[in-house]
């Protein structure tokens, strides 16, 4: 076989797969060189979905004139708010994709690899919706800070370190943690994430006691202060 007549062929697989790309997939964008597809994220307002609505993320494909008879595809993901997204889910869904384009060497990878990232990230969905569900079942009682009798009126601080404090289940929690002990939080978001303290000592006391049951990559007080009383 000639040189002229595999390069043909290449381009005709390609061709065939881009015809069969844009009947699958809305919205994809198809090249003879670049292929652009949107990931399905669990998107929402509600705190047990994964991701934001604002949130999206793209599976580039660079495609060589030998694709896909005699070279694989390239891939990587693009993560419109990356700094939102956890090291783990990144480097979960792009081994997900590599191992799609690696079983189909030689062949259209394109459907199989935008298929396990999709995969991947509905695992890390679902993982991420029974982590929520845990928390909301060992989250202190619906109540207000007027109806907790506290005996305590020594003011003190915390600086509490984290590895990363991203997802929206963990910043809702804090925040309504802090809202029913009647402390004071100031949290930084990302990675890595801190949150600064201050109130009645019981009442800090409670609030680092409660958040150190939950699932935490790292999570250390690093700093305490007192201060004058009330």
């Amino acid at each position: 076989m000639t040189e002229h007549s595999r390069a043909a062929e290449n381009a005709a697989a390609r061709a065939d797969e881009r015809e069969a790309l844009s009947a699958i997939f809305d919205g994809i964008s198809l090249t003879d060189e670049i292929v652009e597809a949107s990931l399905d994220l669990d998107a929402g307002d509600d705190d047990a979905t994964l991701f934001e609505p604002g949130d999206k993320a793209v599976l580039r494909f660079a495609l060589s004139p030998a694709y896909p008879l005699d070279a694989p595809a390239t891939a990587s993901v693009a993560w419109a708010t990356a700094y939102r997204v956890p090291s783990s889910i990144k480097d979960h869904v792009e081994a997900a994709v590599a191992a799609a384009l690696a079983s189909s060497s030689g062949d259209a990878a394109i459907f199989s690899a935008v298929a396990a990232a999709n995969d991947a990230l509905n695992e890390e969905a679902e993982r991420h919706a029974a982590a929520y569900a845990s928390w909301r079942s060992a989250a202190p009682p619906v109540t207000s800070r007027e109806t907790i009798v506290w005996e305590g009126t020594e003011l003190t601080r915390r600086l509490i370190y984290s590895h990363h404090i991203i997802a929206p289940s963990k910043r809702a929690g804090l925040r309504e943690c802090a809202q029913i002990l009647g402390v004071t939080t100031l949290v930084k978001i990302g990675w890595p994430g801190a949150i600064c303290l201050e109130g009645p000592k019981d009442r800090v006391d409670a609030f680092v006691n409660h958040i150190t049951r939950w699932r935490w990559k790292q999570l250390a007080v690093r700093g305490e202060q007192d201060a004058e009383e009330r």
